[in-house]
């Protein structure tokens, strides 16, 4: 039990009986197989699968809620259906993350991850706060602290046997299961993200702030054009001026009211 809870394997929400997070335990470094000095073999991460779904289709580092609740319930996974109508608890807790960042949810953050652990708990595991777990593998475990990392069958039995009857914690009472796992104690309302500065939604102002820039450099583009027109058209006259008929040129100019009388000057 230590070790798997030194791991992050154990929902001890219930303390009367801790249970293990299943997709946790498969991806834990104790299960990967050390093949060579360069990598280690391990289980496939069938959450990947998913996130690289939402990471494609969204294309950004965040969506607004309703993006996020539109793809998933539409996204099936090995243990869970597609087409389905996500709880009430979960609608809830995708908003509430997306409060803590301007409306929208940073795909890349543990709080999108917990909220996808909760969305699909046999296939995506739960992120545990940054400096709570510690991964081991048995080996390391039983060097630091001189404990067995295993039991034998007979003492797994003897384990179980010893155990209060209880086939775990079900969904009662007219109670989905998403929302009986979405308990006050595994959700925890803390954020770590992974690019803090780019992982963030822009704030509200921002987009304001965009139109008003883009609004001055259409001004300003106008201005240079205006002046760049105004000098070739003076320096027309000008050249027109120096040939013969400048004075009845100027003259006409200065009718029409293009030059001043004098036609020194462009009146644009």
């Amino acid at each position: 039990i230590e070790y798997l809870r030194q791991l992050g394997v154990l929902d001890e929400s219930d303390p009367s009986m801790p249970c293990v997070i299943i997709p946790n335990y498969l991806n834990m470094h104790a299960n990967c197989f050390n093949v060579s000095s360069f990598y280690d073999l391990c289980c496939i991460d069938a959450c990947e699968d998913l996130f690289g779904h939402l990471e494609s289709t969204i294309q950004a580092p965040h969506a607004t809620p309703e993006e996020i609740i539109s793809l998933v319930s539409a996204l099936p996974s090995a243990h869970v259906p597609g087409s389905r109508t996500l709880s009430a608890m979960l609608v809830a807790k995708l908003h509430e993350i997306a409060e803590q960042h301007e409306g929208h949810v940073p795909l890349h953050g543990r709080l999108f991850a917990q909220w996808m652990h909760f969305a699909y708990p046999r296939d995506c595991p739960y992120p545990h706060v940054s400096g709570t777990t510690k991964l081991m593998t048995d080996h390391e475990w039983s060097e630091e602290t001189g404990m067995k990392a295993s039991y034998t069958r007979d003492e797994m039995k003897r384990f179980i046997e010893s155990s209060p009857n209880s086939s775990g914690p079900t969904a009662s009472d007219g109670e989905d299961e998403d929302d009986s796992m979405c308990s006050a104690t595994m959700w925890v309302h803390e954020e770590e993200l992974v690019d803090a500065v780019n992982g963030q939604a822009p704030p509200k102002i921002w987009p304001r702030i965009q139109s008003g820039l883009r609004v001055c450099a259409c001004l300003a583009v106008l201005l240079v054009s205006c002046s760049v027109i105004r000098s070739f058209g003076l320096q027309a006259v000008e050249m027109l001026a120096g040939a013969a008929g400048a004075d009845m040129l100027h003259a006409k100019m200065a009718k029409l009211g293009l030059v001043d009388a004098k036609g020194s000057k462009l009146l644009l």
